[in-house]
């Protein structure tokens, strides 16, 4: 009979593990299983090492999710950390930040112009958000040595 209990158990904590790509922010909701990372965030963050980090790991570890568990710590969205280490055992602040998040999964990556129209609309579309105006020096062309074509103008 304990067999059979324990087997149960591992069948249902084993149902708690998404099999697909969902947000930080509905796992937290749906009570799914998230591995809490925050300890090595925080000390990412924190770190003045660094002002970027390159994250290379296998085709699905959780980079997209830990970007978006980023995000919503920069969102300042503390509710969502209860009970894990940020939250718990830091003195992080939580304040709120503008952020931009650029998802590449849908991007027409064999048209390079394409890519650009692409990227000017959310940085377009991120300007109106947080009332940042972006001007676009050298527009992304068909030339195969795309540069950063935006400067952020924080003077309004």
């Amino acid at each position: 009979m304990t067999g059979n209990r324990e087997h149960q158990e591992y069948n249902d904590a084993m149902e708690s593990i998404s099999t697909v790509n969902p947000t930080f922010e509905l796992l937290k909701k749906i009570g799914g299983m998230y591995i809490d990372k925050t300890e090595y965030i925080y000390k990412m963050v924190k770190s003045e090492s660094s002002s970027f980090y390159f994250v290379s790991r296998p085709r699905r570890w959780g980079k997209s999710l830990m970007c978006n568990t980023i995000r919503n710590l920069f969102e300042g969205k503390k509710e969502l950390f209860n009970g894990l280490y940020i939250a718990e055992k830091t003195d992080y602040s939580f304040k709120k930040f503008p952020v931009l998040h650029f998802d590449f999964n849908n991007l027409p990556i064999y048209d390079l112009k394409a890519v650009g129209e692409s990227l000017s609309y959310k940085v377009e579309s991120a300007s109106s958000k947080y009332d940042v105006k972006f001007t676009s020096d050298n527009p992304i062309s068909d030339s195969k040595q795309p540069s950063n074509p935006y400067t952020v103008d924080t003077e309004r």
